[in-house]
Parts: structure tokens; C-alpha cells; sequence
């Protein structure tokens, strides 16, 4: 499954936060497994509704403007294992990933192709999950590189994304 988020539709924390994807993403729906989210600080108080022993990775994006923003990635250790990430692209790239990893990429400026057919712009994110597809052909249009965040979950269980 391929599933665009643009940065509209992110969900905005009352702390500061941006939640860009969340397994489940209805809160007390469903045991939580894993979310992805833009932070100032790299993990903040605002971003615990995860219970404590979850795994944290974390990554500074750059943004068209030039500033920072912290992309956190976390887990419940029995479902994945997080990892962030942080590209600069000038030409292509190819990201590769496992049946059993959600691989999310998230750019800092607009400008980025993937697939060759879906172009990303500041802080948009494409979620992969499943059998569709493994190899994710990247490019950046334009003459300026592009920053971009690639979060991968590898599952240690039946990873998912319950949407």
C-alpha cells in the first residue's frame, strides 16, 4: 500500500508537534504500534501518548528556508524497530525495503519526484507499506539539491499501518 500524506493533512499536536503518521492513527482505537511526527526538539513532552519503553530514532531535516525540523520516529519495541534517515538529493536514488517494513519519506522542499509520478512538496510524506512497491525510484527536480527525511519501521512483529 502507497498512501500520500500532504503536509495539510498532518495532524497538529497541542504541544507544538506535527503527527505525520500513527499506527493506529485513531487514538484508543487500537494498541498503538508506532508513530512518525516534526518536532522543534528532538523528543518533547508534548509527543508522549507512546508508553515510555518505546524506541525513539531521530533526525534534523532542513527545509527550503533553511531551518530545522526534528523528524521522530517511535515504536513499541514487540512491533518495529525505527530508524530516520536524512538525505540530500541532487540527482536519483533508489530506496529499497523489506515486506516487513513501513518506509515513509518525508521532503523539506517541494521538488521531489518519486515513482517518477508523484511529486512532494515541503513537508508532504509518502507512506509504503506492504507488498507494493520495494524499490522506490527518487529524483530531485530543479538544480537545488532537495533535504529529505526516510523513516523505515522494521517489524520485530505483524507490523502494520492501521489507518
Amino acid at each position: 500500500m502507497r498512501l500520500l500524506l500532504r503536509a495539510n493533512a498532518h495532524r497538529r499536536e497541542s504541544g507544538g508537534d506535527v503527527e505525520i503518521a500513527a499506527s493506529p492513527d485513531t487514538r484508543e482505537r487500537e494498541r498503538w504500534q508506532w508513530d512518525v511526527r516534526l518536532a522543534a526538539a528532538p523528543e518533547t513532552e508534548a509527543a508522549r501518548p507512546a508508553p515510555k519503553e518505546s524506541l525513539v530514532a531521530t533526525g534534523a531535516l532542513v527545509l527550503g528556508d533553511g531551518s530545522l525540523v526534528h523528524v521522530v520516529a517511535r515504536s513499541a519495541p514487540a512491533e518495529a524497530i525505527p530508524s530516520v534517515e536524512i538525505h540530500q538529493l541532487s540527482g536519483a536514488l533508489k530506496l529499497r525495503r523489506d515486506l516487513h517494513e513501513v518506509m515513509l519519506v518525508v521532503t523539506g522542499e517541494p521538488g521531489l519526484l518519486v515513482e517518477g509520478r508523484h511529486r512532494l512538496g515541503r513537508l508532504d510524506a509518502l507512506v509504503l507499506e506492504g507488498d507494493d512497491p520495494f524499490t522506490v525510484p527518487l529524483e530531485a527536480e530543479g538544480a537545488s539539491p532537495i533535504h529529505l527525511a526516510v523513516i523505515r519501521l522494521k517489524g520485530t512483529g505483524q507490523l502494520g499501518w492501521v489507518p
